[in-house]
């Protein structure tokens, strides 16, 4: 019994002085590394590169969808349910208000456009101002096939996500530049906004996110090795 005393006691001794010793840490000195994740998305030189192979590419269909892509704030689902009703030319518009996904009908995986985009809420839609390189792919589009049922079909039936990332994998090689998924190219989008200074909510809006934290999460940046964290 003793000895399970003296245990006690000093433990009891031990934590009292580890606790003591924690509270008298600043809080406001501590120090964290930030995470630097600028070079986990394309750059605007990547993005010259890869727009220009695309013309080269022979799976032309895709070349052009990558281009258009690399000109909106969009995601790839968005791009693939596009159709011609969802475009006027005159006022260089485009909106966006359904995705493209992949569902079991009657045992078979295929494509299916739905009537919204992935957040699922009206703030998801949204009216998209065509710049003149956004505008040239989408009339170069409607010019040659003006009744396909979307914008961007091979052989008859909707693009493919899986499709579309090895094209711009093989685009990417070419291009000596290296490959992110078709997702990148919306982080890239996303990240240019903020360089020039667009407001968060106005970044939120034109992305089509519901929420701000994911916004923020779509910034690619490098900050300075350590910054402080202020706990207190």
């Amino acid at each position: 019994m003793r000895d399970h005393n003296g245990l006690f006691f000093l433990f009891f001794h031990f934590y009292a002085f580890f606790f003591i010793e924690i509270q008298n840490i600043v809080t406001r000195d501590l120090m964290c590394r930030d995470v630097c994740t600028h070079n986990k998305v394309y750059t605007d030189e990547d993005r010259k590169k890869i727009i220009a192979e695309s013309y080269n590419e022979k799976n032309s269909v895709y070349g052009e969808a990558i281009r258009l892509h690399f000109n909106l704030c969009c995601r790839i689902g968005e791009i693939k349910a596009l159709n011609w009703s969802d475009i006027d030319f005159d006022h260089r518009t485009l909106y966006i208000h359904a995705e493209m996904v992949e569902k079991a009908v009657e045992g078979k995986i295929q494509a299916v456009r739905v009537e919204h985009t992935k957040s699922k809420k009206e703030s998801g839609n949204r009216l998209v101002e065509l710049n003149d390189a956004a505008y040239k792919v989408l009339k170069s589009r409607y010019q040659k096939h003006p009744f396909d049922e979307y914008v961007f079909m091979y052989d008859g039936k909707p693009l493919t996500t899986d499709e579309y990332n090895k094209v711009l994998k093989r685009i990417c090689k070419r291009a000596k530049v290296r490959y992110f998924s078709s997702h990148k190219i919306r982080f890239w989008a996303v990240t240019k906004m903020a360089e020039n200074h667009m407001t968060m909510e106005e970044i939120k809006r034109a992305a089509g996110h519901s929420d701000i934290k994911m916004t923020e999460h779509y910034i690619r940046h490098c900050k300075s090795s350590a910054v402080k964290m202020n706990l207190d």
